[in-house]
């Protein structure tokens, strides 16, 4: 079992997807989790070890994460609710870093700017 995670690297290849974003980390996460999954079905008595190692890696995570709705990033809340860490629920404002980035993400100016659109043709279905 160990061989597995050794020639697979996961742990350097984890560390690094936590480094740089959201994306590469769900990925990586996936095949983490698929490669886990198929361990504890043929030995279903890893499965405890298997929920050490996660806890011992939230341990790692949240040391490294912000968990201040105000200064969090992206990366920071994925790590939030992938290892379930930070306050629950989280109220965000009009000035938290990722609201402000969502005022400028470009899906979000299409959908302003089509919403503005109809709302000055008299148009309020969606």
């Amino acid at each position: 079992m160990l061989d597995t995670f050794k020639d697979n690297n996961w742990i350097t290849k984890l560390k690094l997807a936590l480094a740089t974003g959201i994306t590469s980390t769900a990925e990586v996460a996936h095949d983490v989790y698929n490669k886990l999954s198929a361990i504890v079905a043929e030995h279903p008595s890893s499965l405890d070890a298997m929920n050490i190692g996660v806890k011992g890696l939230k341990i790692i995570v949240e040391q490294v994460t912000d968990t201040n709705p105000q200064t969090a990033n992206w990366a920071d809340l994925f790590n939030m609710w992938l290892f379930e860490i930070g306050s629950n629920p989280i109220n965000f404002d009009g000035n938290d870093i990722t609201t402000l980035s969502l005022k400028t993400q470009e899906g979000v100016n299409q959908a302003r700017t089509k919403a503005l659109q109809q709302i000055s043709q008299g148009n309020f279905n969606i």
